[in-house]
């Protein structure tokens, strides 16, 4: 198989924005500077195909030609981010539908996957594309899309309402349920006469129209999320079968936990069976600090989320430069030189990552990206940033080489319970808790993991391993299993506040932690979110956000507020941990005095 040469340090080029006199120039000076591939391919549908069947890839060949004659590996993309304005005109009826049934006019992901002409005119250009180069010797790989994703680029509003998402959906339900009957006691959806005689009636939750509900709504993210996997893997199938002998895997990308429910992401699902993945990271904020945490918890996330399957780990894209323009730029702005793609890339490798690339070579002269990130400045001339990079790569393949072993600390990431967030938690909670749970670790010498519902039931423990329930809310009984089975083969578990409140179908328990209370000695009886006013002292440290109050059933209080609640608790054996505040939000956002708080806890995880 043609798979990229490895470590990858990759770039971006688009060629359709630059006079092809410059091309071989291009090229040259990015081999001349360390780069190995160049991707390119994912916005130029209407570059191959202006007009509904109207082909054209003469200018392709020759920068293809190019590309081999610089010494540099290819990594081709299909088009699907970005369906061309023939097939907007002309086919309304193929484009997604926000959840008040208007037709998807953003700028990108607004293709109906669940429609079988807008699959047949995907099928089409990805079918011409393959046929043309899989014979290109240095071709490397195929790239899906541009971060899958459900209908980006428009706040507010979620995808996909089509009329045929709706009936996917509906069969769905039917598959997973079995019963009118048995979806019906899930959703609760007698009360408020929301009960529904059949299948055929079901219409998904419409955020922002009227009130939600999360059990429904948990449902039809579930759903969305299939969805966008299935197009993914639909793909990934196709280039396997057209292309054979060339790799085939994707860039996917993760804003925050919330909005990825939003999105219609499922990282781990849409990796199935990839050779490679990489993800996209933009972090640039003027705060090393916190842009150190950021990158190092993308790093572990997405390299858990995307390797578990057995594809290769690369940082697809990552920004080479500023946004070189007259204005303040919300999206990463600000300048920066070559000691930032320094600790970008020494955090990316010593994470995990097989590779780097960074977006992009040239910054556009104009258009929706104009004067963005480049290595180059707009004329094609090296900046400092590029003249740093082969340095860059060579210490980069050395932390590669020489990864430190580190112990091991799994971090849950609950879909389910993110999902519950999205929807119902008015601070978006696990966007700080989850990372700042994970800095905790990182920052403590943990290698940390992540696992979502499927691969913490599967995982085998050890003796001496951690696990960490940052937030966890929704809890499967297979999930509260695989918590026991990691505290009785030796490790420990600490459970973060929200722990256990709702089942699987986002029905609250009778006892929480849900199948867990024994284990931890501890009850969740009540619940507080406290503003600054009424914060939960704890010596220096003033508690903000949300707070759990547990009733103790065997557990010994490890460290209490200055009131006597509660704050730290620990099984007789030490082994099962439960923290009643929202410990990884207090880390994430630097409060002052957290100290008091992770002495104890990192003291009672070194047992």
């Amino acid at each position: 198989m043609r798979f990229p040469s490895l470590p990858i340090f990759a770039t971006a080029y688009y060629p359709e924005q630059w006079p092809e006199s410059e091309w071989l120039r291009d090229l040259r000076r990015m081999k001349e500077h360390g780069v190995t591939a160049v991707r390119w391919g994912e916005f130029s549908w209407s570059w191959w195909e202006l007009d509904d069947g109207a082909f054209d890839f003469a200018a392709t060949d020759r920068f293809v030609a190019a590309v081999g004659q610089a010494g540099l590996e290819l990594v081709l993309c299909t088009p699907t981010a970005t369906p061309p304005a023939w097939l907007i005109a002309r086919h309304p009826e193929m484009l997604m539908q926000d959840q008040h049934g208007r037709p998807h006019l953003g700028n990108r992901h607004y293709g109906c996957h669940h429609h079988p002409g807008y699959l047949a005119l995907v099928e089409r250009i990805v079918t011409r594309l393959t046929e043309r180069y899989r014979d290109c010797p240095h071709l490397v790989g195929w790239q899906i899309d541009n971060e899958p994703n459900m209908g980006e680029c428009n706040a507010g509003l979620t995808y996909d309402y089509h009329p045929l998402a709706i009936v996917a959906f509906r069969r769905w339900c039917e598959r997973r349920y079995g019963s009118i009957a048995a979806l019906n006691e899930a959703w609760v959806s007698h009360f408020w006469a929301r009960g529904l005689p059949s299948f055929d009636l079901i219409d998904p939750p419409r955020p922002g129209i009227g009130t939600v509900n999360h059990s429904a709504w948990l449902a039809w993210c579930r759903f969305r999320a299939e969805a966008l996997a299935q197009f993914v893997h639909w793909q990934r199938d196709l280039l396997r079968r057209l292309c054979p002998g060339v790799s085939v895997g994707t860039n996917i990308p993760d804003v925050n936990p919330t909005t990825m429910v939003k999105l219609g992401q499922d990282y781990w699902a849409q990796a199935k069976g990839l050779d490679w993945a990489g993800t996209d990271l933009y972090a640039f904020r003027k705060d090393p600090a916190w842009e150190q945490r950021f990158l190092a918890y993308e790093t572990d996330l997405m390299r858990s989320a995307l390797t578990h399957d057995g594809a290769r780990f690369f940082i697809m894209e990552t920004q080479g430069g500023p946004h070189n323009v007259p204005w303040r730029m919300d999206f990463v702005g600000g300048w920066f030189d070559e000691a930032f793609l320094e600790r970008c890339a020494q955090t990316y490798t010593a994470g995990g990552a097989d590779g780097v690339c960074f977006f992009l070579w040239r910054p556009w002269r104009t258009g929706v990206e104009c004067g963005m990130n480049g290595l180059c400045d707009v004329d094609g001339t090296p900046t400092s940033r590029a003249k740093a990079l082969p340095g860059i790569y060579q210490r980069a393949r050395a932390t590669i080489a020489a990864r430190p072993a580190r112990p091991r600390a799994v971090l849950h990431y609950s879909q389910a319970s993110l999902a519950i967030a999205a929807n119902c938690d008015p601070e978006a909670t696990p966007n700080s808790a989850i990372p700042g749970w994970h800095a905790l670790l990182h920052e403590a010498g943990w290698r940390v993991e992540m696992d979502d519902e499927r691969t913490l039931c599967t995982r085998n423990w050890a003796a001496g391993d951690l696990l960490v329930l940052p937030y966890s809310p929704v809890m499967s009984l297979d999930e509260s299993a695989a918590v026991q089975r990691c505290l009785a083969a030796g490790g420990r578990v600490i459970a973060g506040f929200a722990t256990g409140f709702f089942d699987e179908e986002g029905r609250m328990v009778d006892v929480r932690p849900r199948g867990l209370d024994q284990a931890f000695g501890v009850r969740q009886v009540a619940f507080d979110h406290c503003v600054p006013a009424n914060a939960w002292r704890i010596g220096g440290l003033a508690a903000v956000g949300n707070h759990t109050r547990v009733a103790m059933s065997g557990a010994r209080v490890l460290l209490a507020a200055d009131d006597g609640r509660p704050v730290l608790t620990a099984s007789a054996d030490g082994r099962a941990i439960f923290c009643t505040i929202d410990l990884g939000s207090l880390v994430w956002n630097r409060a002052a005095g957290v100290e008091i708080v992770l002495k104890p806890l990192l003291a009672a995880c070194a047992g």
